[in-house]
């Protein structure tokens, strides 16, 4: 391959690398401490192999073991009984929420409080 090939495939890679980074973080702690707030309010309705429950779980990271989840392949009776027909759906407060939420979605539908992440480089 060309050297300019290389760069050009290098520069890509490290936008991607970033740009995943970026979007896995958004910004925010999602620590144990918010976890457990929005388990207090909220339960989360998932099902194993959707793409979107599996992106939901990862913007929680080590903090969704916190969650109160409910795997609607392993529980379906559950799901029939609450009305779950989509997944990922949030029911905070006795109101469905279809589909992915961010944080920030999450922290204004629980009124939890989320702690800001200070971003540092390192030299």
């Amino acid at each position: 391959m060309r050297k300019g090939t290389w760069i050009t495939l290098l520069i890509i890679i490290f936008v991607i690398a970033i740009s995943y980074y970026a979007m896995s973080k958004n910004g925010h702690n999602t620590d144990n401490e918010f976890a457990n707030c929005i388990s207090g309010q909220a339960t989360l309705y998932m099902q194993t192999g959707c793409f979107a429950c599996v992106k939901q779980e990862e913007v929680f990271g080590e903090s969704y073991k916190d969650l109160k989840v409910v795997n609607c392949a392993e529980d379906p009776s559950v799901c029939a009984t609450e009305g779950i027909e989509r997944t990922p759906t949030w029911v905070i407060n006795y109101e469905k929420y279809i589909g992915y939420k961010t944080i920030d979605e999450l922290s204004e539908l629980t009124s939890c409080e989320l702690k800001e992440v200070e971003n540092e480089i390192a030299n």
